[in-house]
C-alpha cells in the first residue's frame, strides 16, 4: 500500500479531479490522507434536487464553493474539522459491495481498537451523509464512507472515501449542510448529537498541537500493514 499524507489543506476541486485520474492509472493500492479548504462536496443525486442551482448560488455569494464528487452519499462540508482517507485498489474475485466496505474500513477500526475504542459499521439516525457503512462509536457516527467502482478491461478498481470527524467544532459545518438542503428544496435536520469526533475519543496523540499530522501518520501506518488484503 502506497501511503501519501498531504500536509496542507488542498483545494477540493483539484483533489477530486486528481482522484479520478489516479483511479484510471493506478497499478498498485494507494492511500491518500488529506484535509480540504472549506467547501461543500455533494453527490450526483444532490444535483437533482428541485432548487439545487439556487442553493449553490446562495452559498457562492456567501463564499462557500460547491463541488460534485463521483462517489455516492449525500452532502459533506469539508474543512479542517474533518479529514479524509482516499483509497484506490483492485477488487479480487467476486467481492460484494458489503465486503469491499468492510475491507476498506477494517484498518481504521483495528486502529481504534488499539486505542481501546470499540467501533461498528451501521447507519446512525440524524447523522449527515448517513449510510449502512458509517464507522460508529457508541451509537454515534465517527466516519462516513463512499465508493465508486470502475470496471474496465476485465478488472474492477475501487475509489473509496472515508471522511472522519476530527473536531467537536464540526457542528458549524452541520449548520451549513442543513442550510444547503433547505435552499435546495429538501429540508434536513442533521444533529450534532448524532456525531462523535476523534479528538474527543483519543485526544492529541503524542500531545502535539498538530492533531491531523499525528492521526494521519498513525492511521497511514495501520493501512500499510501486510495483514490487509487490498491486492496488488
Amino acid at each position: 500500500m502506497q501511503v501519501t499524507i498531504l500536509d496542507s489543506p488542498v483545494d477540493l476541486g483539484d483533489q477530486l479531479d486528481g482522484e479520478l485520474s489516479a483511479l484510471c492509472r493506478a497499478e498498485h493500492p494507494q492511500l491518500t490522507i488529506w484535509q480540504s479548504l472549506p467547501a461543500l462536496a455533494v453527490s450526483q443525486k444532490d444535483t437533482l434536487l428541485p432548487t439545487y442551482a439556487e442553493a449553490v448560488e446562495v452559498l457562492r455569494r456567501d463564499g462557500v464553493e460547491t463541488l460534485v464528487r463521483k462517489s455516492g452519499g449525500s452532502a459533506v462540508f469539508q474543512s479542517q474539522s474533518l479529514f479524509n482517507l482516499t483509497l484506490i485498489w483492485r477488487l479480487q474475485g467476486q467481492t460484494s459491495i458489503p465486503e469491499s466496505y468492510r475491507l476498506m474500513c477494517r484498518p481504521m477500526m483495528d486502529w481504534l481498537g488499539q486505542q481501546g475504542i470499540s467501533s461498528q459499521l451501521h447507519a446512525v439516525d440524524g447523522a449527515f451523509c448517513d449510510g449502512s457503512f458509517n464507522i460508529a462509536v457508541g451509537g454515534k457516527k465517527l466516519a462516513g464512507t463512499a465508493q465508486r467502482w470502475q470496471r474496465r478491461k476485465g478488472e474492477c478498481k475501487v475509489l473509496g472515501h472515508i471522511s472522519i470527524v476530527l473536531s467537536p467544532d464540526y457542528h458549524r459545518e452541520l449548520n451549513l449542510i442543513n442550510e444547503f438542503y433547505r435552499l435546495a428544496g429538501k429540508p434536513m435536520a442533521y444533529r450534532r448529537q448524532a456525531l462523535m469526533d476523534l479528538q474527543s475519543l483519543v485526544g492529541s496523540i503524542n500531545k502535539s498541537d498538530n492533531t491531523f499530522a499525528n492521526f494521519a501518520r498513525q492511521i497511514g501506518l495501520q493501512y500499510s500493514g501486510s495483514q490487509y488484503e487490498f491486492g496488488q
